[in-house]
């Protein structure tokens, strides 16, 4: 794979922690004492983290040929693309417990999608917003992006329209 092309999974716990749960539940559904609105909460609770273990199981990032692809999955409902000519700038960052996990925007932190860990890739898009992606994998993911970006055209209005 060429340092402008990349791709990377990274697995978390999440996705097992949400499974733990889903026995729990199964266990209090199942057991002789629960009453039959408990077993249908249990049961409800356990299908929705069951579903959510499956949608935020690994974080793949992939730099296609003119776009960045992020996305939850295994089950890819939730993911975000970004043009590559958008991007100004890449650079390995670190987060913090308050900027937490999952998909959220915070005040003066932009947008965050971060599976585990505190790792992560701060991208600056050309309007000055900034986008974080977390990654075990960041030095790569860097370069990738920095070698990409060093290869446009120095002028805006050569680059071709979108």
């Amino acid at each position: 794979m060429s340092p402008s092309s990349y791709e990377h999974t990274q697995r978390g716990p999440i996705g097992f922690i949400l499974l733990g749960c889903v026995v729990i539940c199964v266990i209090a559904a199942l057991a002789p004492s629960t009453q039959a609105p408990g077993r249908w909460i249990s049961g409800g609770i356990a299908f929705l983290c069951s579903f959510l273990a499956l949608c935020l199981h690994s974080l793949t990032v992939r730099m296609e040929e003119d776009r960045l692809r992020i996305s939850f999955g295994p089950i890819p409902l939730l993911g975000r693309t970004i043009s590559l000519d958008e991007i100004s700038g890449a650079e390995c960052a670190r987060s913090t417990l308050i900027d937490g996990f999952g998909i959220h925007w915070g005040p003066g932190r932009g947008w965050i999608w971060n599976l585990w860990g505190f790792d992560c890739v701060r991208l600056t898009l050309e309007d000055g917003r900034k986008l974080r992606v977390g990654t075990d994998d960041g030095e790569r993911l860097v370069a990738a992006l920095s070698e990409r970006i060093s290869r446009r055209p120095a002028n805006p209005a050569s680059r071709p329209s979108a």
